[in-house]
């Protein structure tokens, strides 16, 4: 990689427990639960030539350092292709530890009983399974996701913490 990678979390990083509650750049926290579980590239979003969902694994763009430790905090890291950021579990205290510490998180209106149903295994599993249902009917040149909804939005999730 020859870009300048951070290895810490940035402040509005949404998997930092300094990010603002609710903070995921427009997308259902279950975007999160199943991409950070599976073989998808998170670009980090702070840099001034950010491309969104038109980021490419290319060398040159930045991984999300803060989705790097997180899955490694959660256990997943090693499952993952050699091709995304590895960090070290736990080497940013910023970075939650849990996905049931995320959800509680960005979804501050959720009981811990709620938010633990959201993070059950078959419910992660569908997560996941629907973010590659996305990945293969996009186009690789996709402009964005709008329009692709794989999850219905759950009545008990927030919908004010959620930016519009």
């Amino acid at each position: 990689m020859s870009c300048n990678q951070s290895t810490k979390s940035c402040a509005a990083c949404p998997f930092s427990r300094t990010s603002i509650p609710g903070a995921l750049g427009g997308s259902p926290i279950t975007t999160y639960l199943g991409q950070a579980q599976g073989p998808f590239f998170l670009p980090c979003h702070m840099p001034w030539d950010y491309k969104g969902n038109d980021a490419e694994l290319d060398g040159e763009t930045m991984h999300c350092a803060g989705a790097a430790i997180f899955r490694a905090n959660v256990g997943v890291a090693e499952k993952l292709p050699w091709k995304l950021l590895k960090l070290p579990a736990k080497s940013d205290d910023n970075v939650f530890g849990s996905y049931l510490e995320f959800v509680m998180h960005h979804e501050p209106k959720l009981s811990k009983k709620e938010a633990e149903v959201l993070v059950q295994p078959q419910m992660m599993a569908l997560y996941l399974k629907n973010e590659f249902t996305i990945a293969k009917a996009l186009p690789r040149n996709r402009q964005s996701r709008d329009g692709y909804d794989f999850v219905k939005p759950d009545n008990r999730l927030s919908n004010s913490t959620r930016p519009s």
